[in-house]
């Protein structure tokens, strides 16, 4: 599997003519994924639309539709301040009655510091003690994590691809 993943990587890296994806790409990107798969999507909706009581903030994307609300929030580049304010996500979603499953969403070429590097442990952390999820994203490809073990590959992740 591991080798399968870095292949298509690889693939991406050498189709790519730019750069890492931009908040907006990553965003519109996710928001096609999740809506070809059947979900209801938004964009940038702000927290009291969903139930948290009113503060700052919005969700980049919210897809409803399946069992819970899909949250997420994307960062063109992962780092502890962005991992800082996901874990502010997760325990406004705690203290709620909202459900949901808060997902931190990348650039699957920037996604080295947040599965294998510098926010391993951090990562790890919130996935495992407070459930969050990660998606490595690509323009019409995703790797949507629900839990550690799929982040790294010692369980299958969902794959999402966009058809047609």
């Amino acid at each position: 599997m591991e080798e399968i993943v870095g292949s298509l990587i690889q693939q991406i890296d050498q189709g790519r003519s730019q750069g890492s994806l931009t908040h907006d790409e990553l965003q519109r990107a996710i928001g096609q994924l999740l809506q070809q798969s059947g979900a209801v999507v938004a964009y940038a909706v702000p927290f009291a639309d969903v139930g948290l009581t009113p503060g700052e903030g919005v969700f980049d994307v919210v897809a409803t539709g399946g069992e819970v609300p899909t949250l997420v929030e994307v960062y063109s580049d992962a780092t502890e301040d962005s991992l800082e304010v996901m874990r502010r996500h997760i325990d406004a979603l705690r203290v709620s009655s909202v459900r949901g499953k808060l997902f931190l969403a990348v650039d699957i070429l920037d996604s080295v510091p947040v599965a294998l590097g510098a926010l391993k442990d951090a990562v790890k952390r919130l996935m495992v003690e407070h459930d969050m999820g990660v998606m490595l994203v690509d323009i019409g490809f995703a790797m949507v994590c629900h839990n550690y073990d799929q982040l790294i590959l010692d369980e299958m992740p969902e794959l999402l691809s966009l058809r047609g």
